[in-house]
Parts: structure tokens; C-alpha cells; sequence
């Protein structure tokens, strides 16, 4: 399989653009998947200088609802007239966020797409043989800290904690490898992989993309204490970990300390063959 980030908050290199937001490219078996779609138009640029044609990818994915991972998604749709575009209901829902003033801040999709093209999926979706969605259906067991300020529209129409029904993940069987991509991980990165080892009877080989462990483990010790139970039980999985994005590029490096070999960080233009 070829990896290629579209997007990602850091470059790979200064011939890259970089914004707050997620966008790869998967390319396996003869399919070209696209994972997130950025924050914006600007992943259209990495691509094209990446010499990837956005006409050719089969079928895309919007891992949940927020802005960072949906920007692009009305401009890939016109640029690629067949591909379907794979989400959860509630994805294209109102999201939010509770700012330091006080106010919500909107952080959902800033227009909807054309639903003809669009696919709801369900708690586990085959797309393909060797490609499924799913959600993590159990409560979080290290949830990140930064969940507690993200919120969804109410039946009420007021503010809801987001529990994130809206998030999927993919896992593609690749020649054999099983391959987890996530967008954030607002889930817990643990749980996911838990409920991915109930899927398949064991845990993924390679792990893609944003894992959201900010903890807040420079200032609370508890918090300290979960992150480092956490990288102990990514250690334990036995699998190789290319992340980024909601990772933080110090966490990241964290993980590449720690584990030699088994962790990198994806950045905005990297290619890589996994």
C-alpha cells in the first residue's frame, strides 16, 4: 500500500502546504481511497504537486463531522464526478465547541454536500471485500480531555455532549496487513483498537492517523498518568504507528522515542509505501 497526506498540520517539507486538518490518500489493491478531505481547498495543492489525480480516487471517506476534515469535501465532489463519499448519520449535523469566552463555536461542516453522492453507514460497513467502516460502539476508556469542550446540537435544540456516533474508522486489508485508519480517535485510541481486535482476532498491523492525545499531560498527573498507560498499551499491540494531525507534533515525538522504528509522523506531502 502507498500512503500519500494530502494534509496535515505540519509539512513533510517546505514544498508543502499545511493547515489544522487531515486529508490521505490510501492506495491499495488498484484503489485509490481518499481518507478526510482537509480543512479546506488548500489539500488540492499538495496533491497536485504530489502528481495525484483526485479523478481517479474510487470512493471517499469522512471519518466525523467536523470542519478540519470535511473543508474540502464540496470541491473534491467537483472534481470527481463518480466517487461516493462514506459517513455516519449525524456527521452533517450541527457541531461545536465551547471557547474559553464562554461562546460555541461552530467547528461542523461549513456546507453540505450533493446527498445523491453520499452513503450513511452503519455501525460496521463492508464497501468493498477487505474494506471495512465501523464504529466503536463501547464508552471510551482513556477519553481525550479535549471531548469534555465538544458538543452537539440537543433534541431540544440546545447544546448536547458529542458522544461521537458520527465518527467511523476504516480498516483495509492490504495483501494480507491489517491497516486501522482513524481521523481523531475522539473515542479513545484504546477503545478503538480494542473494538478492532474484536473485528478481526487481533490488532491491526498499521495504524494511520490522528490518535488525540493531548491529555493535558503537563499539568495534571493523573492526565500524565493516562498518557503513559496508553503509549504502554500502543507499545503492546505490536503494530506500527503513522500519526499526526490531533496527535500533536509533541506526543508524536514521544512516540517516536519510545518506540523505535514502530512510530513516524506523517506530515503534509509524505509518500510512503507500507
Amino acid at each position: 500500500m502507498i500512503l500519500k497526506v494530502l494534509m496535515d498540520n505540519e509539512p513533510d517539507s517546505p514544498h508543502f502546504v499545511c493547515e489544522h486538518g487531515l486529508s490521505l490518500l490510501l492506495q491499495s489493491g488498484g484503489r485509490e481511497i481518499l481518507f478526510d478531505f482537509g480543512q479546506s481547498e488548500e489539500m488540492f495543492r499538495n496533491a497536485k504537486r504530489l502528481c495525484v489525480d483526485v479523478t481517479n480516487v474510487d470512493y471517499a471517506i469522512l471519518s466525523h463531522g467536523h470542519y478540519d476534515h470535511g473543508g474540502g469535501l464540496n470541491e473534491f465532489l467537483r472534481r470527481n464526478e463518480r466517487a461516493r463519499i462514506y459517513l455516519r448519520p449525524g456527521a452533517l449535523g450541527r457541531q461545536y465547541s465551547l471557547e474559553d469566552d464562554g461562546q460555541m463555536e461552530s467547528i461542523g461542516l461549513r456546507s453540505m454536500p450533493d446527498m445523491r453522492r453520499v452513503v450513511q453507514t452503519g455501525d460496521r460497513t463492508e464497501i468493498e471485500p477487505g474494506a471495512l467502516l465501523f464504529t466503536a460502539v463501547a464508552q471510551p476508556e482513556w477519553e481525550p480531555s479535549g471531548n469534555r469542550l465538544l458538543f452537539t446540537e440537543g433534541a431540544d435544540g440546545g447544546y448536547a455532549r458529542d458522544s461521537f456516533e458520527h465518527e467511523q474508522y476504516l480498516l483495509l486489508n492490504d495483501k494480507g496487513r491489517q491497516i486501522l485508519v482513524t481521523g481523531c480517535a475522539h473515542k479513545g485510541i484504546v477503545t478503538i483498537l480494542r473494538q478492532a481486535h474484536a473485528i478481526l482476532g487481533k490488532y491491526p498491523d498499521v495504524v494511520i492517523g490522528g490518535l488525540h492525545l493531548g491529555m493535558n499531560a503537563d499539568k495534571d498527573e493523573a492526565a500524565a498518568e493516562k498518557l503513559s498507560a496508553t503509549i504502554a498499551f500502543l507499545k503492546a499491540t505490536g503494530a506500527l504507528f503513522l500519526t499526526g494531525h490531533c496527535t500533536g507534533r509533541q506526543i508524536a515525538d514521544r512516540l517516536i522515542a519510545e518506540m523505535p522504528g514502530r512510530a513516524g509522523y506523517a506530515g503534509a506531502g509524505m509518500v510512503l509505501e507500507i
